[in-house]
C-alpha cells in the first residue's frame, strides 16, 4: 500500500501527459502519426486472439478511395454481434492507416517500443479499448476538451522482413491488462469522479462490457444531478466513448437521457 500511495504521487496528471490528453490530429503533410486506428475488429475477440495464438499482423487499409465503402468506425462489441464474419476469425488486425504513413507509423512503434525495452526494460505499447471524453472549464464558459484512454492491453511490436518489404505483426505483452491509472486517479483526487474498477473473468482477462455497462451507469447519474441542478456551475462534464474507436464525438448536455456508446481501439505508445 506504501509503495502504490508513493507511485501514485509520482503520477503526471496534466495535460501535457498523453495518457491524461491523447491528442488526434495529426499536422497536414506529416510523413508518420503516433498511433494505429484499428477498425472491422470486435476489442474482445482481439483480446481473445491475442491471448491464444500470440501474435497476428497489422495490416494497412487498401480499399479504393473511389470504389469501396469505407470501413465503419462504429465497432460492435462481442454481444452486438449477430453473425461472425471471416475478418474475426483472420490472423490479420485491419487499421484504418493507409500507406506510405501505415509503414511509416509502425516503424515509429516499433523503434519507440524496442528501445525502451533494450535501455529501461520498459514496455509503454498498448492497445487502448475506449476512451473516456471529458471537458474541463479554464477559463468562464471556456472548455478545454480532453479525450482519455480506458483499458490498456500492453503489446509488443514485431518487424520482419517479407517479400513485400517488411511486416509488422503484435504480440500480447507478459504484462497485466489494466485500467489507465493516470485517468483513474486524475479523476478521483482532482473531481472525486471514481471509475469502475476492472473486472476479470476466470481466465483473467478483462470483462470490457460489464466495464462499460457500469461507466455508462456513473456518467447517467452525473448527467442527471446536472440537469437537476442546473442552475449551479456546471465546470466539467464526461462521457464514455467506448470500447475502440474514440475522436471526434458528442457533447451531451443536460438534458441528455441516453448515453451513445462508441467504440474505439488504437495501438500507441504512451
Amino acid at each position: 500500500e506504501q509503495l502504490k500511495a508513493q507511485r501514485d504521487k509520482l503520477l503526471d496528471l496534466s495535460g501535457t501527459n498523453r495518457l491524461v490528453d491523447f491528442k488526434f490530429k495529426i499536422k497536414e503533410n506529416a510523413r508518420s502519426q503516433n498511433y494505429l486506428r484499428i477498425v472491422d475488429e470486435v476489442p474482445e475477440l482481439i483480446i481473445d486472439k491475442l491471448n491464444v495464438d500470440r501474435r497476428f499482423e497489422v495490416i494497412p487499409n487498401t480499399k479504393d478511395k473511389d470504389k469501396d465503402d469505407p470501413y465503419g468506425l462504429d465497432l460492435k462489441l462481442k454481444s452486438q454481434i449477430k453473425e461472425t464474419l471471416p475478418q474475426y476469425k483472420d490472423f490479420d488486425i485491419q487499421t484504418n492507416e493507409r500507406e506510405p504513413i501505415f509503414s511509416r507509423t509502425c516503424d515509429k512503434l516499433f523503434k519507440k517500443n524496442k528501445l525502451e525495452l533494450d535501455e529501461r526494460g520498459l514496455n509503454s505499447l498498448c492497445i487502448s479499448v475506449g476512451f473516456l471524453r471529458w471537458f474541463e472549464e479554464e477559463r468562464a464558459n471556456d472548455f478545454r476538451e480532453y479525450y482519455s484512454p480506458l483499458i490498456l492491453y500492453p503489446v509488443q511490436m514485431v518487424k520482419e522482413r517479407s517479400l513485400n518489404g517488411f511486416q509488422y505483426t503484435v504480440e500480447a505483452s507478459e504484462q497485466d491488462t489494466n485500467l489507465n491509472v493516470c485517468l483513474v486517479q486524475k479523476m478521483f483526487i482532482e473531481y472525486g469522479f471514481k471509475l469502475p474498477e476492472l473486472e476479470l473473468d476466470e481466465e483473467g482477462q478483462p470483462i470490457v462490457e460489464k466495464f462499460f455497462e457500469a461507466l455508462n451507469k456513473i456518467i447517467k447519474k452525473i448527467l442527471l444531478a446536472s440537469e437537476l441542478n442546473y442552475g449551479a456551475k456546471r465546470t466539467r462534464t464526461a462521457d464514455p466513448l467506448h470500447a475502440m474507436q474514440v475522436l471526434y464525438q458528442l457533447s451531451y448536455g443536460p438534458t441528455t437521457s441516453n448515453i451513445p456508446i462508441e467504440s474505439l481501439i488504437f495501438i500507441f505508445s504512451n
